[in-house]
């Protein structure tokens, strides 16, 4: 009986350990299924959620309240502008002097649903600001590339600083927008590819955007 218990505690103890210990897929095919939801699914994806937030931004700029300093936050990367070419040059990598080296090139394709969204702000007498996770280094070239993709008229840019040190860029993020309101503007839209764009609060409403390329905490 002692040999069966054995035997069985054995069996079950390896499907335990095999369970945690699964094979995972092999990167190469890991790259290709992102590049395939890139050219098949990306862009109806990221448009639908682009409208859904250009639908409320459009109903709450006809029920500004008198005086109401209204503001739209928007992050930068695969929000405003995509860095789609650089990820296929760098064969996904995320190395930060890989990023560095693209972004200083100031070429980032526009993503036009963003820029819809933002021109529907401007037009509303909304003030615009962008916070991104980027740092503070690539001002010039963030700035540039901006102006190139269309977004010519923002209220202000703000950076991460180059000694920040904090394991989440949300304390960051969270305390621009408390700054902004601040100085008396109400960020009635706040929108994002990374959830860690959005917490923190201080937006009236938030609207994510699909990015499974890759994750910041």
């Amino acid at each position: 009986m002692k040999s069966v218990f054995r035997h069985v505690l054995s069996a079950l103890l390896l499907a335990v350990l095999s369970g945690c210990c699964t094979t995972p897929r092999n990167l190469s095919f890991v790259k290709d299924d992102l590049t395939r939801y890139h050219d098949e699914c990306y862009g109806p994806q990221f448009s639908a959620a682009a409208n859904r937030a250009r639908n409320y931004l459009t109903w709450r700029a006809a029920h500004l309240r008198p005086g109401e300093k209204a503001g739209v936050v928007f992050d930068i990367d695969e929000t405003a502008l995509s860095n789609w070419p650089g990820m296929q040059v760098s064969d996904y990598s995320m190395a930060i002097f890989l990023f560095e080296h693209w972004a200083n090139r100031a070429i980032c394709p526009v993503l036009p649903p963003t820029l819809a969204i933002y021109k529907e702000a401007r037009r509303a007498g909304m003030s615009v600001f962008f916070i991104s996770g980027r740092p503070e280094v690539l001002r010039a070239a963030t700035e540039r590339n901006l102006r190139r993709a269309g977004y010519t008229d923002y209220a202000r840019l703000y950076l991460r600083p180059m000694k920040y040190d904090q394991p989440s860029i949300i304390p960051f993020k969270s305390a621009q927008r408390k700054a902004i309101e601040a100085k008396g503007y109400h960020i009635v839209l706040n929108i994002g590819d990374q959830w860690s764009d959005l917490k923190g609060g201080y937006a009236e409403r938030t609207f994510k955007l699909p990015n499974p390329f890759y994750f910041i905490p």
